[in-house]
């Protein structure tokens, strides 16, 4: 079963329904207290508003949840994880509510079997920063002008972050993504 962490987003149970066409998905509010981790496979971070640090006890369930469990960060998720991992965040010089975007991946993990470059819906003021950008994380997805969009772990298996929303019927491939993410946590 993969648990969605909801952060409260109107975007979540779009999430739900595309995890659920794969496998059994839980769904908690971000101030919940997690479930017991024998009962998770993996788990999903949603989208929502706001910073991961003011997000319920999100980044407490990410501290708990790292290197016990697969985990793919959605927007708000995205953020939540790079700064676990010492990420900044900063203030887009644009703010993305609804607009698509071109992006490159490295085709790889979330990305196999997906075309390159693809556009994708992003709903977002905040971005993972490159200064100081984790030496435990790889960037696995850009913007043209070199925004993050995608990135997963180095030495933990199955930790991903994504900046956009696949489950926007404006990104292409979407379902692909997330299909793939739960194709890697099935194994």
């Amino acid at each position: 079963m993969i648990l969605l962490i909801d952060n409260y987003d109107s975007f979540t149970y779009i999430l739900y329904q595309y995890i659920s066409e794969f496998i059994q998905v839980q769904v908690i509010k971000n101030d919940d207290p997690l479930p017991p981790l024998e009962t998770v496979s993996a788990v999903v971070l949603s989208p929502g508003p706001g910073l991961p640090k003011s997000s319920g006890l999100l980044m407490q369930h990410i501290q708990a949840l790292l290197g016990k469990k697969p985990l793919l960060g959605v927007c708000l998720g995205h953020q939540a994880i790079a700064e676990a991992f010492g990420a900044h965040l900063e203030q887009s010089r644009e703010i993305f509510h609804g607009r698509v975007s071109k992006i490159q991946h490295a085709g790889n993990e979330i990305f196999k079997g997906i075309p390159n470059p693809i556009q994708v819906n992003r709903y977002h003021s905040w971005i993972v920063s490159k200064n100081n950008f984790p030496k435990e994380l790889k960037i696995t997805a850009e913007t043209e002008d070199g925004f993050i969009m995608g990135f997963s772990s180095m030495n933990l298996e199955n930790v991903y972050g994504i900046q956009f929303h696949p489950e926007s019927i404006l990104t292409e491939y979407g379902k692909e993504m997330i299909g793939n993410f739960c194709e890697l946590v099935s194994k």
